[in-house]
């Protein structure tokens, strides 16, 4: 179940910096932040994925799974942020 919960938080959040996006510029900063959120996503499903395959709980697979949970929030909301701050 939590894996449908991550895939609607990443397109919500997809569509929010999208939509937040329009008539604000990137800087160097805020496409940093753009690239590592979706490198963490990308990697949490991954990891997620190899876990459910395996059946088993393996140790460092499940730490690189919690530790970029914690890693995609912070860029993802920091872009966010960029973006609220630009738009004013």
């Amino acid at each position: 179940m939590h894996k449908f919960v991550a895939l609607a938080t990443a397109i919500l959040a997809g569509v929010t910096i999208r939509n937040l996006h329009r008539g604000v510029q990137f800087g160097g900063v805020e496409w940093m932040a753009v690239i590592l959120g979706g490198s963490f996503f990308l990697l949490m499903f991954v990891s997620g994925g190899l876990q459910s395959v395996a059946k088993t709980a393996n140790g460092s697979l499940r730490v690189v799974h919690e530790v970029t949970a914690l890693f995609t929030v912070v860029p993802t909301l920091g872009v966010i942020w960029f973006l609220i701050r630009g738009k004013r």
